[in-house]
């Protein structure tokens, strides 16, 4: 599909939704909420055959600003866009705001970058995509150690994977260089279990 008739279809869905409600407000919630991410990835990998990498994720997911603004704080800007092999649980906003204000006050203070920076790499591992399946597959629970050393537990509860405490709630967001993972929760290392 190219890009001519992707914008045919957004103009006829459009025409369509404003004529069947009449309201455009409708319309612009599904494209943001229910659409634009995946287009964007899709639009990327089908129309120009290529995946986005994990840092264009990020930054083109409106439920991630706080990462985006996290990474770009680090200085791990660069980093997200190596090529290699990563997977990311990635925390959403939501997650973020849960957060204690005096963890968020001491990761946000420029003296505590490196602090900042094992904390965000606690949420990443290296030289290994995993999807869902690869992370269902393993003996679980199981240990997975992560770019800031320490280690994460993945366990499975019903259908929903769990990494520590968090729940992974959109998974396998693949990107050139890893796969992403959508957790509800912020980890934090000193809760890890080794």
């Amino acid at each position: 599909m190219n890009s001519a008739m992707i914008l045919v279809l957004l103009a006829a869905l459009l025409a369509h939704t404003v004529f069947v409600t009449g309201n455009i407000g409708f319309f612009l919630f599904i494209f943001d909420r229910l659409w634009f991410n995946d287009f964007y990835n899709n639009f990327l990998f089908n129309c120009l055959g290529e995946l986005p990498n994990i840092l264009q994720i990020v930054n083109n997911d409106t439920r991630l600003t706080a990462l985006s603004m996290a990474l770009k704080a680090a200085d791990l800007t660069e980093t997200s866009e190596q090529p290699g092999s990563y997977t990311l649980f990635a925390p959403t906003d939501a997650a973020f705001s849960k957060l204690p204000p005096e963890v968020v006050e001491r990761l946000s203070d420029p003296a505590n970058k490196n602090e900042l920076i094992q904390a965000l790499a606690y949420h990443a591992i290296a030289d290994k995509a995993l999807t869902s399946t690869d992370l269902i597959g393993l003996n679980l629970p199981a240990s997975l150690q992560t770019l800031s050393g320490d280690f994460i537990t993945v366990t499975k509860e019903g259908d929903q994977v769990k990494i520590n405490d968090a729940t992974v709630i959109e998974a396998d967001i693949l990107a050139s260089n890893g796969v992403v993972h959508i957790i509800d929760a912020v980890l934090i290392p000193t809760l890890s279990k080794k």
